[in-house]
């Protein structure tokens, strides 16, 4: 397929997605950089995604692991030094992390929850805090939150159920909020799927 009918073209662009080391996140990755771009992959799975990184690498793709835990403030902000110091642009960011307890709600513990909602709304909320002004100052991009149709029906999991309405909520709110800095907002609703 030659490029000026690919469905998008990514070259001399940096895209940082979480959760980037497995499953999803990884496909994610690999799409991106076979479109041309840098991407920043981050989890706290660092032996997977070094090794996702090194496979890019040997393929001519441009990528660099970054361990993030996304409910980590402190990560957020050394993941935000670092690309602004190693490529001083950014152009999307795609909040992929995320876990599932599969808990009823009777089941799930106070611990379950605030780990859930840690993992899947507080990490992107960090995420676009911390990192939305490097994409404006970029010239503007994309913010990509990977819900869940538990975002718009439910699972039997309270605490997924909830952090991914919440997710999509967030995302409503910072398309409001960014629209001015030229950064779209928007979030992608998967079911289940086999990785």
């Amino acid at each position: 397929m030659s490029d000026s009918i690919q469905p998008s073209n990514f070259r001399d662009k940096v895209v940082l997605v979480t959760g980037g080391a497995l499953g999803l996140g990884s496909a994610t990755v690999r799409l991106f950089a076979e479109r041309g771009a840098t991407v920043v992959v981050c989890d706290v799975r660092e032996h997977e995604g070094e090794s996702l990184v090194a496979e890019l690498r040997a393929h001519g793709r441009h990528a660099r692991f970054v361990a993030l835990d996304v409910a980590s403030e402190t990560d957020w902000q050394r993941v935000t030094q670092t690309v602004a110091r190693e490529f001083g642009t950014l152009h999307a960011l795609v909040n992929n992390a995320g876990i599932i307890a599969r808990l009823g709600l009777m089941e799930a513990t106070l611990d379950d929850w605030h780990r859930v909602m840690d993992v899947n709304v507080t990490g992107a909320f960090l995420g676009i805090q911390r990192l939305a002004p490097l994409i404006r100052d970029s010239g503007g991009g994309a913010i990509v939150n990977v819900s869940s149709t538990a975002g718009l029906i439910a699972h039997n999991d309270a605490a997924y159920t909830a952090s991914k309405w919440a997710l999509r909520g967030l995302t409503k709110a910072a398309a409001l909020d960014l629209v001015g800095w030229n950064i779209r907002v928007n979030s992608v609703h998967p079911a289940t799927i086999a990785t």
